[in-house]
């Protein structure tokens, strides 16, 4: 695909413009600038030619948006699912014209704070080498404090992005898999408490018994 032809996103359009994206949107209702439709669901995108002209200026120079994509998968034998995530991520991530930084991918439950992929990403946003994060469902992040993790990009000027707003069925299926790994995880402290707790019981009914 030549450089003329490259799809960018409606966000990207409205930086080059110099616009917020609703006038953007606004522009492209009222046929100011072609608008192509990548899906069913509507999102727009532009290709270079159709601004310039729109700008009526010879060239657009601009570095591309830095994104780095994130896919996670519960665990197990699941190579297909993350395999799937990083082929829909690197598409659009490409169609809207930005840089990949890297893909960052973990076989860990949602509810693990201490995954090597997420802590490397969050590394890059401290370190300022990218501008974006991308994942296919906001649940990918974490399953529950996701508004943390975008809160502590947003404080190094890193936006998240999710290509779906609805987890899909075997999200839904991981979700039910980490609350019954989080219940046993509880079951067997608790269990272990008591036990630790009877066996010192024990000790002290046969010091008190005065047995060997």
């Amino acid at each position: 695909m030549s450089d003329e032809k490259t799809l960018i996103s409606v966000k990207r359009a409205a930086e080059l413009c110099g616009v917020s994206t609703q006038t953007m949107r606004n522009y492209s209702k009222m046929g100011r600038i072609p608008t192509i439709i990548i899906n069913e669901r509507g999102d727009r995108r532009y290709t270079r030619a159709a601004i310039r002209e729109f700008l009526g200026e010879t060239m657009i120079e601009t570095q591309p948006l830095r994104v780095a994509l994130y896919v996670r998968v519960s665990g197990g034998d699941q190579k297909t699912s993350l395999e799937t995530q990083e082929t829909e991520l690197r598409k659009l991530a490409l169609m809207s014209d930005l840089k990949i930084v890297g893909v960052f991918k973990d076989k860990a439950s949602g509810l693990n704070e201490k995954r090597p992929g997420l802590l490397k990403l969050l590394k890059l946003a401290e370190q300022k080498e990218i501008d974006l994060v991308w994942v296919t469902h906001k649940d990918r992040l974490a399953r529950f404090g996701v508004s943390w993790i975008e809160y502590a990009l947003s404080l190094n000027n890193v936006q998240t992005h999710a290509l779906y707003d609805q987890e899909n069925k075997s999200a839904q299926t991981e979700l039910v898999d980490d609350f019954i790994k989080l219940t046993a995880s509880f079951s067997g402290k608790l269990y272990g408490q008591r036990s630790a707790a009877n066996r010192k019981r024990l000790l002290a009914e046969a010091d008190s018994r005065g047995d060997s």
